[in-house]
């Protein structure tokens, strides 16, 4: 088949593969979207090089076409991160899951304080647990740190 007068010969799966793996590759390295975008449109026309017997024009138009979609879908849940990314950074403690403290004075109705990482924070916890206790963050919201006893 012609494109634009020049004939367009079908390409084996295994280079389109290649280009594909590469071209992702390349794309998660410099946190380049539309690499990465390109090397799944690659990946798509692997698998119609190697599941049809399509021209070389046909697995052009899918890389191009799956390549644009890639790109377009990757854009909103790009958006979509950043947007729960900024979220998650007005929560002070969330970078404290996971860690582990004391509490820095009794809880009382499941409510106190605890010290991680050499900063006092607001605690809350399912038990009341007296004051040295050893502690692990499992939660953060905007009102302090979740913890349990470790």
């Amino acid at each position: 088949m012609d494109i634009l007068g020049v004939e367009m010969a079908a390409l084996p799966a295994w280079k389109w593969a290649v280009a594909g793996l590469l071209l992702m590759a390349l794309g998660s390295w410099r946190d380049w979207g539309v690499l990465r975008a390109v090397g799944m449109g690659a990946l798509f026309a692997a698998m119609v090089a190697a599941l049809t017997s399509a021209s070389g024009a046909t697995q052009v138009a899918c890389w191009i076409g799956c390549s644009v979609l890639s790109w377009i879908g990757g854009r909103r849940t790009r958006r979509r991160d950043e947007a729960r990314a900024e979220l998650f950074a007005q929560i002070p403690g969330i970078r404290l899951i996971g860690k582990r403290g004391t509490v820095t004075a009794d809880f009382r109705n499941g409510h106190g304080d605890v010290e991680v990482d050499g900063r006092t924070y607001p605690a809350r916890a399912d038990d009341n647990l007296p004051q040295g206790t050893p502690i692990r963050v499992v939660g953060a919201d905007e009102e302090g740190v979740k913890v349990k006893a470790a």
